[in-house]
């Protein structure tokens, strides 16, 4: 796998009606999951703007609570490596 628990990543693909996710940077969180026979991880945007994510096939846009999880595919996660270990915003609620 490209990313572990705690990485910050880009979003660099996802599935159809979901593109608008590409771009955004999000905080790696586990574990781990197969889903669709794919390591998955949950996401929570940085930002705090909402993801689109989908649900019995389609799609819709939400914000990431600790109730509304956003698993995302490890491939289509590109992690930024460096130093930083500040939690943003969501993530020092989700705590």
């Amino acid at each position: 796998m490209k990313c572990k628990h705690g990485d910050l990543a880009i979003i660099v693909d996802d599935f159809d009606g979901c593109k608008g996710n590409i771009g955004l940077l999000v905080r790696v969180i586990g574990p781990a999951e197969v889903i669709m026979e794919m390591a998955c991880w949950q996401v929570i945007p940085l930002s705090g703007q909402k993801m689109w994510l989908i649900d019995e096939g389609k799609a819709y846009k939400q914000s990431i609570t600790p109730k509304i999880q956003a698993i995302h595919p490890d491939k289509w996660l590109r992690p930024i490596k460096g130093n930083s270990t500040a939690p943003s915003k969501l993530e020092r609620e989700l705590a």
